[in-house]
């Protein structure tokens, strides 16, 4: 059921752990093992572990969101130019950068062609 994303991990807390085990019987995965039953229990170490965990999954999930608008048109809405580009954000809320074409297009709405990824801002040309 997962298209991406193989190492997704789900946890549950006290709250509903029935409603937990039935997503991950959804999506085909398994509950993931917790170490106490409550929160307050956890040592700090557990507590930042964790939180580089869901971080680097984060991150993870992010880069491949934006590999996926690869070839696609989005609407972008330009804001600010510099170094030979105009940047702006799409309706998806991706930051993408396009070649200045020498046009003031500060607020402008423009079809733009997804062309590549560059660390976490999206490239593409005007079409």
């Amino acid at each position: 059921m997962i298209s991406h994303g193989k190492d997704i991990k789900i946890f549950t807390g006290n709250a509903n752990p029935k409603l937990a085990a039935d997503i991950c019987k959804i999506i085909g995965t398994k509950l993931g093992e917790s170490e106490v039953k409550s929160y307050t229990d956890l040592t700090h170490a557990v507590k930042q572990r964790r939180a580089r965990e869901a971080q680097r999954i984060a991150d993870e999930m992010q880069l491949m969101y934006l590999d996926a608008q690869i070839g696609k048109t989005l609407s972008v809405l330009l804001e600010t130019a510099g170094d030979g580009a105009w940047q702006g954000h799409s309706e998806n809320y991706c930051e993408v950068r396009v070649p200045d074409a020498g046009e003031n297009w500060h607020g402008v709405m423009k079809n733009v062609k997804i062309l590549a990824r560059e660390g976490k801002k999206l490239s593409g040309i005007v079409v």
